[in-house]
């Protein structure tokens, strides 16, 4: 069952028991209109808790749809299952004459004490995360938790931490996020009470994130809620690999230690021994991994060996010579279950190649003790020919997305192309961007058969292939398209092998490839310089989305492609290359967002959701996106004055992720507004969707209360840094103004909640209590007050765009004062106030 599947199942069985679920959570202050925060926002309406019609359904698949994030279950699926016959011991009690360590068994089956965490740590490679999947695998309450549980259920979740990964692998938000989803897989009845939690909680009702605050104080009440019906189980992997810093990390431990202050809860956690860790748990149960594993070190390291026929005959023919090398590998070990496997692989390639018991004992004499000296023996033996592409391949592992959080790993398909000489080979005319033909099955097995021996000959396995729950081989590859029997079935599979992951062996590698030193020799592999990793992964996928788009697949991969290849033009927007890209795409992602709709992460959807509705284009998507170069090259007179639905200019003046943390436009784009306006762009056009006919505001009038917003979110969610746009809005409000801006506006423009450009964003029964520049904190409300010498009444008053200007000087440092001047006398010569 993948994702959306496991979603529609949760909702649908929500739905079934909800009414037999009593809400386990304070209710609210007031039930008005608020917002489950996700990656698109969705609004709830006035009395979603009294309206239980057909709708609620899709409201709870929305609140699980926010919590979830692509590549949510990656890293649980990467981690190697433990070895047959290891760890048992974990789960067996222990005698206390001979205890190394603090019983597990004992500590989980006990009825909770003053002890609700229970501490797993190790050295680099001792197998940490192997340990806690395999608990998170054998615990049942019936053989371990039965005496703790009191007949209550245990609800049981894992999360492992994963610094390679994205920002919400490596963050508390993606720990909240995924263990709430995983509670209410597990209780469907809750859903209701995370609604209501995410509305008690919600700092801000405009976002559209869950921001950390929220989803820790949700997770967090949700647990609490539950402390008379159900015992919890947290199983959390690789606190070290959490943030970056001393700080998050110290968050985290704080936050984990107050969750397992309930008395429902216990939590079993693993780490590093770093000195943070050790003053938090101290007084904890816990046991250092090892001091134990050495008999598991033994069993790993025999039954391996044992697979070979050549080790099979030296243990018959020379027998205690095999056990003295199989002791040797087992005391070198140490504990680090790493370096066993390494060596065992070094061993078996050995026997391969037809070494003896002697040459096999020279070559594992000769191997370091120490993980990063072995390291450095695997990237010294890499042949010359290969060393460019292995540093490249290397490279591309490492990138670690900054600008915006990548959730597109590397994968095998992306390194298809690693021998082109240019990172921006896409756009180079002797490029065939339809080099990956996936419509020759026989093709696309071959290319990617290459891809798998090229990755094995060039990094010596210091990088793995994973495709969903197992490791790849090319055998795997070929064996799965055995069972192809129509075009769907091969799209499926096709689809798959798009999503084969390209790992490092083990973390501790990426920190080895990390170190200068190491650095110094993959970028002296490359001829002195470093890999531009995300122009040619941008490269990469531009083949890769055309590809897919060729046989008409527009699932969430696919999707996900476009987002990726977006997100990265912006970084570099001001670049030829990113123009030129886009130019390539353009047509395939307009084909994309006219297909079926489909459940989607990612960062395009929001503008996807309104394609067809705004009558978009791409050219409006590179707005989104802030594509500089390929706008402005693209932006001409037919070009604005031609576009139906929703006008050019007002993509520029009201950026679609303004009050995301989606890559893109935050702000208007003064640079683009200039072009738009030397292309006949009118401020004064006016834009709205029925029902509201003549009454539609101006485009002018949806930018000033879009501003209104920013001081508004500058303020109290501080989503905006506002500072450092002082300049730009400046500039903007100069350039609408000269271009002849209403230097009055109908003060139902301002005022009435049907031209917010999102009209749920007050709340119901909202009024304005404050004067002066406090007002912008919530837009302008019905109440706003009109300019003492308005006439009229309702859409006939009209208010002074100078008026209201004064009002953002708190907020600025620059000077206002021009502007405002302007529009004063750009009102004199029309009259005054009308």
């Amino acid at each position: 069952m993948d994702s959306n599947e496991r979603l529609e199942h949760l909702a649908a069985t929500a739905e079934a028991v909800t009414a037999l679920t009593p809400s386990l959570l304070p209710q609210p202050h007031s039930h008005g209109n608020f917002y489950i925060s996700g990656n698109a926002r969705v609004h709830l309406g006035d009395n979603y808790m009294h309206n239980r019609d057909g709708s609620e359904m899709s409201l709870r698949r929305k609140l699980l749809t926010s919590l979830s994030f692509p590549q949510m279950h990656e890293r649980g699926q990467q981690i190697s299952n433990a070895y047959p016959d290891t760890y048992k011991w974990m789960l067996q009690p222990v005698t206390r004459g001979s205890q190394q360590w603090d019983c597990f068994r004992s500590w989980l089956d006990k009825p909770r004490d003053h002890h609700g965490m229970y501490w797993i740590h190790g050295k680099p490679g001792s197998g940490k995360s192997t340990i806690m999947k395999f608990l998170h695998n054998k615990l049942t309450l019936e053989d371990h938790m039965l005496l703790w549980s009191n007949e209550q259920p245990v609800i049981k979740v894992r999360y492992f931490f994963w610094k390679p990964g994205n920002m919400l692998q490596r963050s508390v938000e993606g720990l909240c996020r995924h263990l709430l989803i995983q509670i209410l897989e597990q209780r469907p009845g809750m859903l209701d009470d995370a609604l209501l939690v995410q509305q008690r909680t919600g700092t801000s009702i405009h976002t559209a994130y869950w921001n950390e605050t929220e989803l820790s104080e949700a997770l967090l009440a949700l647990v609490q809620s539950l402390g008379t019906s159900s015992k919890f189980l947290f199983l959390v992997d690789g606190l070290d690999e959490c943030g970056d810093s001393d700080v998050v990390q110290e968050k985290l431990v704080d936050y984990l230690t107050k969750l397992s202050m309930c008395d429902h809860v216990k939590t079993c956690i693993s780490s590093r021994p770093w000195n943070l860790y050790r003053d938090a748990f101290t007084l904890c149960p816990q046991l250092r991994l090892e001091d134990l594993t050495r008999a598991d070190i033994q069993v790993y390291v025999e039954s391996r060996l044992q697979i070979h026929a050549g080790w099979r005959f030296f243990e018959v023919t020379s027998r205690q010579e095999a056990d003295g090398l199989i002791s040797y590998i087992v005391d070198a070990a140490d504990g680090v279950f790493l370096w066993a496997s390494l060596v065992v692989r070094d061993i078996l390639r050995g026997l391969r190649d037809g070494d003896g018991l002697g040459d096999l004992r020279r070559k594992l004499y000769r191997i370091p003790a120490d993980l990063d000296d072995y390291f450095m023996c695997i990237i010294e033996s890499i042949e010359p020919c290969y060393q460019g592409e292995a540093s490249a391949l290397l490279q591309l592992a490492l990138h670690k997305e900054k600008e915006f959080t990548s959730v597109f790993s590397l994968r095998l398909v992306d390194t298809l192309l690693i021998a082109e000489r240019y990172e921006n080979f896409a756009v180079r005319p002797e490029f065939n961007v339809y080099y990956l033909n996936v419509k020759d099955e026989r093709a696309i097995r071959f290319l990617y058969n290459s891809a798998l021996r090229k990755l094995n000959s060039r990094c010596k396995g210091l990088l793995e292939c994973v495709g969903g729950r197992m490791r790849r081989s090319s055998a795997d590859i070929h064996a799965e398209t055995r069972g192809i029997q129509t075009p769907s079935e091969y799209t499926n599979w096709l689809t798959g092998l798009f999503e084969t992951t390209v790992e490092f062996l083990h973390r501790s590698l990426r920190d080895f490839l990390l170190l200068p030193r190491t650095q110094a020799i993959l970028h002296q592999f490359t001829g002195g310089q470093s890999v531009d990793t995300r122009l040619y992964l941008s490269s990469a996928r531009v083949a890769q989305l055309l590809a897919l788009a060729s046989v008409g697949e527009s699932g969430d991969i696919t999707v996900g492609l476009a987002s990726h290849i977006l997100s990265a033009l912006w970084v570099n927007r001001h670049s030829q290359d990113s123009a030129l890209m886009a130019l390539k795409i353009r047509d395939t992602v307009e084909w994309l967002a006219r297909a079926p709709p489909a459940p989607s992460y990612w960062y395009i959807e929001p503008a996807f959701s309104c394609w067809q509705q705004e009558q978009s284009n791409f050219l409006s998507l590179a707005i989104d996106f802030q594509l500089t170069s390929y706008v402005l090259e693209n932006l001409t007179r037919y070009s604005v004055r031609s576009k139906a639905g929703r006008p050019i200019l007002d993509y520029i003046l009201r950026p679609r992720f303004a009050h995301t943390m989606c890559p893109g436009a935050r702000w208007a784009d003064p640079e683009l507004l200039v072009a738009a306006l030397a292309c006949g762009a009118n401020p004064n056009e006016r834009y709205g969707e029925p029902p509201y006919g003549d009454n539609r505001p101006s485009i002018w009038a949806l930018h000033m209360c879009f501003l209104a917003d920013c001081i508004r979110d500058r303020i109290g969610i501080n989503l905006l840094d506002f500072e450092t746009r002082q300049s730009d809005c400046f500039q903007v409000l100069s350039a609408l103004i000269k271009a002849g801006a209403a230097p009055t506006l109908p003060y139902g423009w301002l005022a009435s909640r049907a031209w917010c450009p999102d009209p749920g964003t007050l709340r119901s029964g909202e009024r304005l209590r404050m004067s002066g520049g406090a007002r912008f904190c919530q837009r302008w409300p019905t109440a706003l007050p009109p300019s003492p010498n308005n006439r009229g009444q309702g859409h006939d008053v009209f208010y002074a765009v100078s008026d209201l200007l004064p009002d953002l000087s708190p907020y600025f440092d620059i000077d206002l004062g021009p502007v405002i001047q302007d529009l004063k006398s750009r009102e004199r010569q029309s009259g005054g106030v009308r």
